[in-house]
Order: C-alpha cells, then structure tokens, then sequence
C-alpha cells in the first residue's frame, strides 16, 4: 500500500496551537480534514471508479475524524475493496479454507505500492493535490488572521 499522505509540520502546528491554548484552531485544522476527505477526495474517486467492482469499492469511502485531523474509511463491509483498488496477481495458486484454487481474477492487475499504485483512490488524491493543500492553507491563513 502507499504511503500515508504526511504533511509536513501539521503535527508541529496541532502541538503549537495546543501550547497557545487555540483548542478552536486545531479543530479548524481537524476540519479542514474532514473537508478535504468529504468535498475533495472521495468525489474524485467516485469518478474515476471504472468498473462495478471499482464503483462498488467506492461507495464504501467515507470521511472520519482522527486523532490527527481528517481521514478516510474504506472498505467497511466489502472484502473486495484493496483488491478493487489495488489489483492483484490473477490465476495464482491460493491457499483457502475452501482448498486451493487459482484465484483473485475478478481483480484487475496488481498496480504494486510505489507511487502509481492504485486504480481510483490513490491517483484521485494524487491529482488533487493541489486542492488539498488549498485547503489546508486557507484554514491556516485564517487561523493566523484571527490571532494577529
């Protein structure tokens, strides 16, 4: 699987804003997550779901509040979710409580875990970067407004 999408300083800034007494400003930060997961991420996966399977895996994204600010859910309820999203290596010999069997083709190819992998969820991120960090920096321009 990729790696987790990390910005770089929000942890200095949630810790900063805690030190300064800012509990509104970390929940700004917080939900800006959110936003970023609710209204940027998860309709542009949707869109790029190509097959039913994908579709099927996307419906399952949902926006979550951590500890550390805004996240995703995906997969509640649906084994075939990282296979929809990853891919896997059809017609090898698996190893099931059923028996053994040459499986896992109703996944299209393994897309690996370096920074291509994925069919719809990474590279949706990946192309909404820019959007992301949009909104992340309007939440800090008025977090420093409303302490200047």
């Amino acid at each position: 699987m990729p790696d987790r999408i990390q910005v770089d300083g929000l942890n200095e800034l949630r810790r900063t804003l805690k030190a300064l007494g800012d509990s509104e400003g970390a929940k700004e930060i917080k939900s800006a997550g959110r936003k970023v997961a609710a209204e940027i991420v998860i309709p542009a996966a949707k869109g790029r779901a190509s097959t039913k399977l994908e579709q099927r895996a996307a419906q399952t994204l949902k926006p979550a509040s951590v500890s550390a600010g805004g996240g995703l859910r995906f997969g509640g309820g649906f084994g075939g979710a990282m296979g929809a999203e990853f891919g896997a290596y059809g017609g090898q010999l698996r190893n099931t409580r059923r028996g053994t069997w040459h499986g896992w083709n109703q996944f299209r190819p393994w897309r690996g875990n370096s920074t291509d992998a994925g069919y719809f969820l990474w590279p949706a991120i990946r192309e909404t970067t820019p959007e992301i960090k949009n909104v992340y920096m309007d939440a800090l321009q008025a977090i420093f407004e409303r302490t200047q």
